[in-house]
Protein backbone atom coordinates (compact mmCIF):
# COMPACT_ATOMS: atom_id res chain seq x y z
CA UNK A 1 0.00 0.00 0.00
CA UNK A 2 1.33 3.29 -1.26
CA UNK A 3 2.02 5.92 1.43
CA UNK A 4 -0.49 9.37 1.53
CA UNK A 5 1.65 11.81 1.11
CA UNK A 6 1.76 14.87 3.02
CA UNK A 7 1.68 18.68 1.96
CA UNK A 8 4.93 20.44 3.15
CA UNK A 9 4.21 23.40 1.25
CA UNK A 10 4.69 26.65 2.86
CA UNK A 11 1.44 27.61 2.76
CA UNK A 12 -0.14 24.49 4.22
CA UNK A 13 2.53 24.54 7.29
CA UNK A 14 1.99 28.55 7.79
CA UNK A 15 -1.96 27.58 7.97
CA UNK A 16 -1.47 24.67 10.22
CA UNK A 17 0.74 26.94 12.61
CA UNK A 18 -1.85 29.37 12.65
CA UNK A 19 -4.34 26.66 13.96
CA UNK A 20 -2.24 25.68 16.52
CA UNK A 21 -1.87 29.34 17.68
CA UNK A 22 -5.35 29.42 17.83
CA UNK A 23 -5.78 26.29 19.69
CA UNK A 24 -2.83 27.36 22.16
CA UNK A 25 -4.74 30.66 22.58
CA UNK A 26 -7.79 29.39 23.68
CA UNK A 27 -6.56 27.10 26.24
CA UNK A 28 -4.39 29.55 28.00
CA UNK A 29 -7.46 31.71 27.64
CA UNK A 30 -9.74 29.06 29.40
CA UNK A 31 -6.86 28.09 31.64
CA UNK A 32 -7.35 31.70 32.91
CA UNK A 33 -10.44 31.81 33.45
CA UNK A 34 -10.83 29.04 35.47
CA UNK A 35 -7.97 30.09 37.53
CA UNK A 36 -9.60 33.29 38.67
CA UNK A 37 -13.14 32.86 40.35
CA UNK A 38 -15.44 35.11 41.80
CA UNK A 39 -15.32 38.80 41.80
CA UNK A 40 -15.34 41.03 45.14
CA UNK A 41 -16.48 44.59 45.14
CA UNK A 42 -15.02 46.79 48.07
CA UNK A 43 -17.28 49.62 47.96
CA UNK A 44 -15.85 51.28 50.95
CA UNK A 45 -12.72 51.58 49.30
CA UNK A 46 -14.06 51.83 45.40
CA UNK A 47 -12.55 48.95 44.22
CA UNK A 48 -13.07 46.06 43.02
CA UNK A 49 -11.11 42.71 42.65
CA UNK A 50 -11.18 39.18 41.40
CA UNK A 51 -9.60 36.40 43.70
CA UNK A 52 -8.70 32.46 42.79
CA UNK A 53 -11.50 29.99 43.02
CA UNK A 54 -13.25 29.01 46.02
CA UNK A 55 -11.80 31.98 47.61
CA UNK A 56 -14.71 33.90 50.18
CA UNK A 57 -15.29 37.43 51.38
CA UNK A 58 -14.52 37.08 55.35
CA UNK A 59 -16.95 38.96 57.14
CA UNK A 60 -15.93 37.97 60.42
CA UNK A 61 -12.31 39.85 59.77
CA UNK A 62 -13.04 43.86 60.35
CA UNK A 63 -9.93 44.90 59.71
CA UNK A 64 -10.36 45.89 55.84
CA UNK A 65 -12.47 44.00 53.36
CA UNK A 66 -10.84 40.52 53.36
CA UNK A 67 -10.66 38.00 50.78
CA UNK A 68 -9.41 34.69 52.05
CA UNK A 69 -8.81 30.92 50.59
CA UNK A 70 -11.06 29.20 53.57
CA UNK A 71 -8.91 25.80 52.69
CA UNK A 72 -5.83 27.30 53.70
CA UNK A 73 -4.56 27.29 57.13
CA UNK A 74 -5.99 29.68 59.58
CA UNK A 75 -7.27 31.67 56.60
CA UNK A 76 -3.43 32.65 56.13
CA UNK A 77 -3.66 32.71 52.37
CA UNK A 78 -5.84 36.56 51.56
CA UNK A 79 -6.14 39.74 50.10
CA UNK A 80 -6.89 42.76 52.73
CA UNK A 81 -8.04 45.64 51.48
CA UNK A 82 -7.63 48.95 54.11
CA UNK A 83 -6.57 52.23 54.02
CA UNK A 84 -3.22 52.43 55.45
CA UNK A 85 -2.42 55.26 58.48
CA UNK A 86 -0.76 58.24 57.64
CA UNK A 87 -1.35 60.87 54.89
CA UNK A 88 1.05 60.06 52.37
CA UNK A 89 0.06 62.00 49.36
CA UNK A 90 1.54 59.08 46.71
CA UNK A 91 1.46 55.36 46.62
CA UNK A 92 5.70 55.18 46.65
CA UNK A 93 5.51 57.57 49.93
CA UNK A 94 3.01 54.94 51.65
CA UNK A 95 5.70 52.37 51.85
CA UNK A 96 7.87 53.91 54.29
CA UNK A 97 5.20 55.36 56.40
CA UNK A 98 3.26 52.15 56.57
CA UNK A 99 6.13 50.32 57.46
CA UNK A 100 7.33 52.77 60.20
CA UNK A 101 4.13 52.27 61.88
CA UNK A 102 4.37 48.52 61.15
CA UNK A 103 7.26 48.57 63.12
CA UNK A 104 6.13 50.57 66.17
CA UNK A 105 3.60 48.64 66.75
CA UNK A 106 5.73 45.19 66.45
CA UNK A 107 8.69 46.76 68.54
CA UNK A 108 10.18 44.60 71.22
CA UNK A 109 6.73 42.22 70.78
CA UNK A 110 8.22 40.24 66.99
CA UNK A 111 10.81 41.06 64.21
CA UNK A 112 10.50 43.63 62.40
CA UNK A 113 9.54 43.76 59.13
CA UNK A 114 12.17 44.89 56.53
CA UNK A 115 11.52 45.76 52.53
CA UNK A 116 12.86 42.96 50.70
CA UNK A 117 11.85 45.09 47.16
CA UNK A 118 9.57 47.63 45.95
CA UNK A 119 8.33 48.58 42.59
CA UNK A 120 5.94 50.25 40.56
CA UNK A 121 3.03 48.61 39.16
CA UNK A 122 0.32 49.26 36.87
CA UNK A 123 -3.02 47.46 36.66
CA UNK A 124 -4.03 46.00 33.38
CA UNK A 125 -7.19 48.94 33.20
CA UNK A 126 -4.45 51.37 34.09
CA UNK A 127 -4.25 52.18 37.47
CA UNK A 128 -0.80 53.24 38.65
CA UNK A 129 0.35 51.96 42.34
CA UNK A 130 3.02 51.14 44.00
CA UNK A 131 3.82 47.25 45.58
CA UNK A 132 6.51 46.76 48.41
CA UNK A 133 7.18 43.55 49.59
CA UNK A 134 7.71 42.88 53.08
CA UNK A 135 9.93 40.47 55.44
CA UNK A 136 11.48 39.93 58.00
CA UNK A 137 14.60 41.54 59.97
CA UNK A 138 17.32 38.78 59.81
CA UNK A 139 15.82 36.58 57.87
CA UNK A 140 16.56 35.22 54.15
CA UNK A 141 14.23 36.77 51.59
CA UNK A 142 11.41 34.55 51.97
CA UNK A 143 7.73 36.09 51.21
CA UNK A 144 5.86 37.21 54.01
CA UNK A 145 3.41 39.82 52.77
CA UNK A 146 3.32 42.01 49.34
CA UNK A 147 1.49 45.59 49.68
CA UNK A 148 0.01 46.91 47.06
CA UNK A 149 -0.92 50.96 47.09
CA UNK A 150 -2.82 52.78 45.14
CA UNK A 151 -4.70 56.01 45.01
CA UNK A 152 -8.30 55.79 44.79
CA UNK A 153 -10.54 58.36 42.99
CA UNK A 154 -11.52 60.02 46.46
CA UNK A 155 -7.75 60.96 47.19
CA UNK A 156 -7.30 58.96 49.39
CA UNK A 157 -4.48 55.47 49.41
CA UNK A 158 -5.73 52.29 49.90
CA UNK A 159 -3.95 49.33 50.32
CA UNK A 160 -4.26 45.94 49.23
CA UNK A 161 -2.17 43.12 51.36
CA UNK A 162 -1.68 39.98 49.77
CA UNK A 163 -0.36 37.69 52.34
CA UNK A 164 2.45 35.00 50.82
CA UNK A 165 3.77 33.13 54.03
CA UNK A 166 4.76 29.54 52.54
CA UNK A 167 4.39 30.69 49.16
CA UNK A 168 6.64 29.56 46.66
CA UNK A 169 7.53 32.41 44.12
CA UNK A 170 5.51 31.12 40.83
CA UNK A 171 2.16 31.04 43.65
CA UNK A 172 3.59 34.94 44.33
CA UNK A 173 3.60 35.72 41.03
CA UNK A 174 -0.07 34.17 40.22
CA UNK A 175 -1.47 36.08 43.41
CA UNK A 176 0.48 39.42 41.83
CA UNK A 177 -1.17 38.92 38.29
CA UNK A 178 -4.34 38.55 39.78
CA UNK A 179 -4.54 41.61 41.50
CA UNK A 180 -2.51 43.79 38.46
CA UNK A 181 -4.66 41.97 36.08
CA UNK A 182 -8.71 42.49 37.81
CA UNK A 183 -7.67 44.87 40.41
CA UNK A 184 -10.84 48.28 38.87
CA UNK A 185 -11.32 51.27 40.65
CA UNK A 186 -15.74 51.12 40.79
CA UNK A 187 -17.33 53.96 38.89
CA UNK A 188 -18.13 57.04 40.78
CA UNK A 189 -21.85 57.70 42.05
CA UNK A 190 -23.02 61.22 41.27
CA UNK A 191 -24.43 63.27 43.74
CA UNK A 192 -27.37 65.39 42.20
CA UNK A 193 -27.61 69.01 43.52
Amino acid sequence: MPKASRDTSPRTLARNMKRLFAIAAACCLLLSTLAVGEGFQATEYQISVEAPSGWEHDDKDHFGFVICDPQSQNKKRKFRIHFPSGGASTPKEQVELSLNTINKRREGKYPLERIQYEKPVTTRTGVEGYMAAHGFEGEADRPYLNHYYFKIPSGRIICVCVYLSGANKEEEEKLENIILNTLQVLPQERKNG
